[in-house]
C-alpha cells in the first residue's frame, strides 16, 4: 500500500504535492490508483488536505492552464454562503517516492484517482491552488497526528 507522509504545521491541515491529468493520455486501468512514472513537464501544484470539502475543488486559473472546460455548475456552500461554480472534470495524480536507483536518485510514482468532478474556488490570497477534498480521501486513509505528523495511504 503506497502511503504518503511528512509534516504540517498545527494548527492546520498538510499541503501535498498534486498533479492534474488529461483522462485521454491515461492508460485504462485501475479506477482508483495506478503508478505511472510523473513526466517532468507535469506542473505541481500544492493541495490543501481538507476533511470538511466533500469535493475536490481547483482555483479557475489550475482550470485554466490544464485546459478544462467546465462540464455544469453546482452550489458551492462555504461560510461565506452558497454560490453558484463551474465544475470540471480531470483525473488527479499524488506523486510519492517509490524507488531509489543506484546513482540514488529517487524514482516518483504517481497514484492516479480517475474521473473527479471538481468545483472551482477563489484561491486569491492562498498558498494552495487545490482543496483534496473527501470525494479522494474516502478512498484512502488519511491520519494526522497531534505532535504534526500526517500520513496519507491508498
Amino acid at each position: 500500500m503506497p502511503c504518503l507522509s511528512g509534516r504540517y504545521q498545527a494548527p492546520g491541515s498538510p499541503l501535498i504535492d498534486v498533479v492534474i491529468l488529461d483522462e485521454d493520455t491515461l492508460p485504462s486501468g485501475n479506477e482508483i490508483t495506478e503508478e505511472q512514472t510523473i513526466a517532468a513537464d507535469v506542473p505541481r501544484l500544492r493541495a490543501l488536505i481538507d476533511t470538511g470539502a466533500s469535493r475536490t475543488c481547483l482555483s479557475k486559473e489550475v482550470a485554466r492552464a490544464a485546459n478544462l472546460l467546465p462540464v455544469g455548475k453546482r452550489e458551492m456552500i462555504s461560510a461565506s454562503g452558497i454560490t453558484p461554480v463551474n465544475t470540471y472534470l480531470f483525473s488527479l495524480g499524488i506523486p510519492f517516492a517509490h524507488d531509489v536507483d543506484p546513482t540514488g536518485q529517487i524514482k516518483e510514482r504517481l497514484a492516479v484517482f480517475r474521473s473527479i468532478e471538481g468545483m472551482e474556488f477563489n484561491a486569491t490570497n492562498s498558498s494552495f491552488d487545490v482543496l483534496l477534498g473527501m470525494d479522494v480521501l474516502s478512498k484512502c486513509s488519511f491520519k494526522m497526528d497531534f505532535d504534526g505528523h500526517f500520513s496519507l495511504c491508498w
